[in-house]
């Protein structure tokens, strides 16, 4: 499938979901979704919660499993609330710019945390895709965007047509079923990061949906994935 290039300068502005909100959102409140088993989800990772950032940082480095994962999931999907390059593209870079730079192997927690904490994405008229990405990709990577990264990769594991096994070290192979779990558990412990800094934007709304499909996938509530779909849509179009 093709992916629309970082350099081709498409505008945001008109695009934005957060835009639909822009009088009302010093006032808007965005809360983690809920699940009827959404503790099962956090089970893995409430014991050792003073490891959460470690444990994040190094899930991040299989980026291009997580992209053949997500291409895969937009290929196979007949429609999709985010559009495939604002996820695509983003991650690309981000991967390129590792390349470049090599892993991080100290501060990149704290790093992503201040980016998350102390910048603000806004979404202007004029804004172009490259100035959109680098608000949160590469040296700038928030905590919702990898987030976003986790979320799509367990859902592309859960729709995947190859192999079973997946491995996120590159030695030890888990179940798919096993690999949706710790993205959807990744995924919520990002979004409870951003609640604490009360991070509203177009990428915690991403975020918000995407671990909500993922969680209700899991654990076969996709009636209430679909209720949010028409809601975020109805909410755009207004």
């Amino acid at each position: 499938m093709g992916v629309t290039s970082a350099s081709q300068p498409t505008y945001l502005g008109s695009t934005s979901f957060i835009s639909a909100f822009d009088h009302g959102q010093q006032d808007m409140c965005l809360s983690t979704p809920k699940t009827a088993h959404a503790s099962t989800l956090r089970k893995a990772w409430s014991a050792d919660f003073t490891h959460v950032f470690p444990r994040l940082v190094q899930l991040l480095r299989p980026l291009r499993l997580y992209e053949d994962l997500v291409t895969d999931k937009y290929y196979r999907s007949s429609f999709t609330v985010i559009p495939a390059p604002l996820v695509l593209t983003p991650l690309r870079l981000l991967r390129n710019h590792w390349d470049r730079e090599r892993w991080p192997h100290e501060g990149l927690g704290s790093q992503i945390t201040q980016n998350t904490a102390t910048q603000s994405i806004k979404v202007e008229a004029n804004m172009t895709t490259d100035r959109f990405y680098n608000l949160f990709t590469g040296a700038n990577l928030r905590w919702e965007f990898v987030g976003i990264i986790f979320a799509m990769a367990g859902l592309g594991a859960s729709v995947s047509s190859s192999s079973p096994l997946l491995s996120l070290n590159g030695k030890d192979e888990i179940s798919s079923d096993a690999f949706t779990m710790e993205m959807a558990a990744a995924s919520h412990a990002c979004l409870e990061i951003c609640r604490q800094y009360d991070n509203v934007n177009d990428l915690v709304v991403w975020l918000n949906y995407a671990y909500f499909v993922l969680a209700s996938n899991i654990m076969g509530e996709t009636s209430n994935a679909n209720a949010l779909y028409s809601a975020m849509h109805k909410a755009n179009r207004e």
